[in-house]
């Protein structure tokens, strides 16, 4: 059955999506859009993904990488349960603020006889739920939190015939 998905990305200065179209044995991006925020965020957002989305679709979000702390940590052990209980508390001492603050998740990089390479991403719980009611205010219930840097370099692992080698940047709107 086929089934779409709408890529949404909120920042301070622009709104950005990726919609992506599915079926059982493969996929195409159905087109990449955005829009400079003016105004009224709330009301500008809703139209706009109401005018990118279809009844149906399921969500995605990225939070902006600039409310998004991470770090790269080596840790002597591959287990999984381990690393989760681990990896908040060597992030504590790189915030200033407790762990009953923040939210923590991570991404193995890479694993090896003498341990793992994790991809640790951490977010002002605050930050989150103001990210989480905003998309619930505009009807918007998403599956994936993601962050904007990352989830857009996902977006291009999907673009068919890209160079080995290339670079991506994004610089933003009010960046130039």
């Amino acid at each position: 059955m086929p089934q779409r998905i709408l890529s949404l990305e909120i920042g301070p200065a622009e709104v950005k999506a990726a919609v992506l179209q599915t079926s059982f044995r493969d996929y195409k991006v159905a087109g990449f859009f955005r829009e400079a925020l003016n105004g009224t965020a709330e009301e500008q957002i809703k139209q706009f993904v109401a005018a990118h989305s279809e009844p149906g679709d399921t969500i995605l979000t990225a939070l902006p990488g600039d409310r998004v702390t991470w770090r790269t940590l080596f840790l002597p052990f591959r287990d999984q349960k381990r690393l989760s209980q681990t990896v908040p508390f060597e992030l504590e001492n790189s915030v200033p603020f407790g762990l009953d603050e923040v939210v923590v998740d991570f991404q193995v990089l890479h694993r090896d006889a003498s341990g793992s390479t994790v991809l640790a991403a951490l977010v002002q719980r605050a930050d989150l739920e103001r990210h989480l009611a905003l998309l619930q205010e505009i009807g918007a219930d998403p599956k994936v939190v993601g962050i904007g840097p990352l989830a857009a370099l996902n977006v291009l692992s999907l673009v068919p015939d890209l160079p080995p080698t290339y670079a991506f940047l994004d610089v933003g709107a009010r960046s130039v």
